[in-house]
């Protein structure tokens, strides 16, 4: 009977010393996973575009220095978002102020952006404007083809007189610079373009 309690003591005290083992184990293994777990949830919002905070871990072992370096790569992320927001906000803004017309189309001609100018200049709606082409503006059909293959030699074009005409009908004398647009695999997608009315300065002319 005495060798029966000590077997029991032995087995209870072997159970308590186990499971005490697994349980600091377990926390040391959390110790180290958890902080793997958030920059694994992190790394994935960062993926799909979400905005992501710094994560916080206090090792100083590989685990932190590899959240030190996400960190460090959050915070230059959100710099460069802010200066492009910041330069795509003084482009917008030298594009809608602008006195000449600045338009940006596709690759058929079809608008895909113009500014105010435009408007001002031709007459059409901002929406009038998108639905259409180029090619709608010019008095000559077929002249706007005849321009894209000149460009696709030097790329682009300037100052180049040509006859335009607004949704009324009237015929403007304006100069016209046109540029190509190519993609990362040199395939042009499309042509961005300044236009510069000089019908009043033609009729100062032809009057001396």
């Amino acid at each position: 009977e005495q060798l029966n309690n000590l077997f029991i003591r032995s087995v209870v005290i072997a159970v308590i010393f186990f499971i005490a083992g697994f349980i600091s184990l377990y926390s040391v293994m959390r110790r180290f996973t958890k902080p793997l777990d958030r920059l694994t949830v992190a790394v994935k919002n960062v993926g799909e575009g979400k905005v992501v905070d710094k994560v916080s871990v206090e090792t100083k072992d590989e685990i932190g220095k590899l959240a030190n370096a996400f960190n460090n790569m959050v915070e230059s992320i959100r710099w460069r978002e802010q200066a492009i927001k910041e330069s795509e906000a003084k482009y917008r803004s030298l594009f809608e102020e602008s006195r000449d017309v600045i338009f940006l189309i596709d690759a058929h001609g079809k608008f895909i952006d113009a500014n105010q100018a435009a408007v001002d200049l031709f007459n059409y709606t901002k929406d009038e404007i998108l639905e259409e082409g180029l090619d709608l503006l010019f008095v000559q059909p077929g002249e706007l083809t005849s321009l894209k293959r000149n460009i696709d030699k030097d790329n682009y074009v300037r100052d180049m007189e040509v006859k335009l005409k607004g949704k009324d009908s009237k015929q403007l004398v304006c100069l016209l610079t046109l540029s190509i647009r190519r993609t990362e695999n040199g395939d042009i997608w499309g042509y961005q373009g300044i236009i510069r009315d000089v019908t009043h300065q033609k009729i100062l002319e032809a009057q001396l």
